[in-house]
């Protein structure tokens, strides 16, 4: 989000500090410069009592690649950080999800349909959230079953056109 001229406001999700939402000066049109939502940065933050922290250096050390390769896969990890950033309180530690975010993102390129690997990634954060309970799916089968039907609704997405690869790679997903 622009924030005065050359400033931006950026969450930023932690595993130690959870999202938080910080001002990155000198961001803005002066220098000439874009940023991905999906950047692996290591940050120096002033911590602070309100809703907007302070970066005080902030470096890319990771900017996935891989996902710009199809416009599908950036989407999806788009539309999963969007999401995130909706659901997760400020400043609570959520190791977990933090962990499941990243291995989603490495996951995505090896998915045929970027949106299966976000129906994996949504059922687990469910399953952590205590939405869904883990305990219905038991095997690996039923998990699958389940992500494909949670998946009909997705046009580009037919039941008949999912192959066994796809159906082990979901299944490894889920259960980690």
């Amino acid at each position: 989000i622009p924030f005065e001229e050359t400033s931006s406001i950026v969450n930023l999700f932690s595993k130690e500090l959870g999202r938080i939402k910080i001002v990155i000066k000198q961001s803005g049109r002066k220098r000439l410069q874009s940023y991905s939502q999906l950047l692996g940065v290591e940050a120096v933050v002033i911590q602070s009592d309100k809703e907007l922290w302070k970066c005080r250096d902030c470096v890319i050390v990771r900017s996935y690649p891989h996902l710009r390769t199809s416009l599908d896969r950036l989407q999806t990890a788009a539309h999963s950080a969007a999401l995130l950033a909706k659901l997760l309180p400020l400043c609570l530690p959520l190791a977990p999800i933090y962990a499941l975010f990243l291995e989603f993102l490495e996951q995505i390129p090896h998915f045929t349909y970027p949106h299966v690997a976000l129906a994996a990634f949504l059922a687990k954060f469910c399953v952590h959230e205590g939405l869904f309970p883990s305990e219905e799916l038991k095997t690996p089968q039923e998990m699958s079953e389940y992500m494909l039907l949670a998946c009909k609704d997705l046009r580009e997405l037919k039941a008949e056109s999912v192959d066994r690869k796809l159906t082990l790679k979901l299944t490894h997903f889920l259960l980690g």
